[in-house]
């Protein structure tokens, strides 16, 4: 386990924004492409793969996973495996190994998908850009980020960084370039490049819910930028709070608009919450030592907080506590490196470390109100899901991995075992060469998961 971890955090280091891995079959790191531009439609047929549904009619956006799959397309399915969609055709354009479809999610409104595309070119070039395609694909895709020329994507196998304004207008964009990293806003519909909000590592955001403010942590700073919702452009901005470099990505409340960010002095790392108005004053409302991650629910009644974490990067203590500071409940105290909030602000789904299988995160479900927790199964994770999990607090707010009805969760990897029965569902423990499947859980750990695809990283519909 901990040369497990260790490695995640030595290959974490040498990213200057999110984090991610490299699967099997690892997506080539971009080589020079062709100017920046604005949007441009990318038209491709659908495969003839008999697996794949064949009829054109739209596809309900509801109650659907997307993911990448392992031959480098993006696909969407249903959640017991049926009516699997293809959204772009890995056989269309990606003829080589060096190209691949990825990191794909959904737009807020559930009708688009958004993924990163690196297509190898002749000369051992690529083009690397950032797509918004039709739920119903595979035809009407439209480039809305292409990047610079010569850019090596902001990590190993992990071209964008991106993050839909709640109000669908506009696209936050982390991407490189020749002098490092950037954040661009974009326009969601045409790709128009709206704003430069600021270049350097390492980089997280958060929108607020009415899409009108966007914090930026880069580096110790967090800046909050005014969003002109007439032009999605950014306008005036002010600097939030002391700094901090013991967090990742700050969070605005889902309800109102107060946000949460951590401040750092004399070593002690206190979580704030203050307000986008005036009129509110910065409240701290929990302290810890060293890293903090944090989230508020999804009815913005409360905060869950991982700390107490080790020396290599593994949090020991799960907390929730009240926006008003009032009231904080451990809930739990097992080695966990992410949580992901059920859509009813009721449970918490934990990824713990598994201490006797170093490629193995345990999933368990937490009851908020009870403290009662629930494990449903040791799952060896892709190596972009690895990372995922690790920068957790940034991808929850792009990618749900709960089904909206809360009674599931999806998750990606090679090898799944039902944590009380130690069933395994995928045969074999060596998993090298073995690829990474679409698993989906029961929530209360009353069904066996199911396999519903062979992908690497993805999302669940957020209705």
């Amino acid at each position: 386990m901990i040369i497990r971890l260790a490695g995640l955090l030595v290959a974490a280091a040498f990213m200057m924004a999110i984090g991610c891995g490299n699967r099997q079959t690892a997506p080539p790191e971009p080589a020079p492409t062709s100017q920046p531009g604005t949007a441009t439609a990318v038209a491709t047929p659908a495969p003839a793969a008999p697996a794949v549904a064949k009829d054109k009619t739209p596809v309900s956006p509801v109650n659907r996973i997307v993911f990448a799959g392992v031959d480098g397309g993006i696909y969407t399915v249903a959640p017991d495996g049926t009516d699997l969609r293809v959204v772009a055709n890995a056989s269309a354009e990606l003829d080589s190994q060096r190209s691949v479809f990825t990191w794909p999610g959904w737009s807020p409104d559930a009708s688009s998908i958004i993924y990163s595309a690196v297509v190898a070119g002749p000369d051992a070039t690529a083009e690397v850009s950032l797509r918004r395609a039709p739920v119903s694909g595979p035809a009407g895709h439209v480039t809305v980020y292409r990047d610079e020329p010569g850019t090596r994507g902001i990590g190993s196998g992990v071209p964008h960084y991106y993050y839909w304004s709640p109000d669908g207008s506009s696209i936050a964009v982390i991407a490189g370039s020749r002098d490092g990293l950037l954040t661009y806003l974009v326009e969601a519909g045409s790709g128009q490049r709206l704003s430069l909000l600021t270049r350097g590592a390492p980089m997280y955001f958060a929108w607020s819910a009415n899409s009108k403010h966007l914090l930026v942590h880069h580096d110790a700073d967090l800046v909050l930028y005014d969003i002109d919702t007439s032009t999605s452009a950014a306008g005036s901005e002010r600097r939030i709070g002391v700094g901090s470099s013991d967090y990742f990505a700050p969070d605005f409340a889902p309800t109102s608009d107060a946000f949460a960010y951590l401040e750092t002095i004399s070593r002690v790392a206190r979580i704030v919450v203050s307000s986008s108005t005036d009129s509110f004053s910065p409240l701290v409302v929990h302290e810890a030592v060293g890293r903090v991650a944090f989230k508020w629910a999804p009815d913005g009644s409360k905060l869950a907080v991982l700390d107490g974490e080790d020396e290599y990067g593994i949090f020991h203590r799960l907390v929730v506590v009240t926006p008003d500071g009032k009231l904080s409940t451990e809930l739990i105290s097992v080695p966990a490196i992410s949580f992901w909030w059920s859509p009813d602000s009721t449970r918490l789904a934990l990824a713990e470390v598994v201490e006797s299988d170093a490629s193995a995160l345990r999933w368990s479900v937490v009851d908020v109100e009870a403290g009662a927790r629930r494990e449903l199964a040791d799952v060896a994770p892709s190596d972009f899901f690895w990372f995922m999990q690790f920068f957790f607090d940034q991808y929850a707010h792009s990618h749900q991995l709960w089904s909206p009805d809360g009674t599931k969760l999806v998750v990606f990897g090679a090898d799944v075992r039902g944590a009380a029965r130690g069933v395994s569902f995928n045969a074999g423990r060596n998993r090298q060469g073995v690829s990474p499947r679409v698993w989906v859980l029961d929530a209360e750990g009353d069904s066996e998961p199911v396999t519903v695809g062979e992908g690497y990283i993805g999302a669940w519909s957020p209705r």
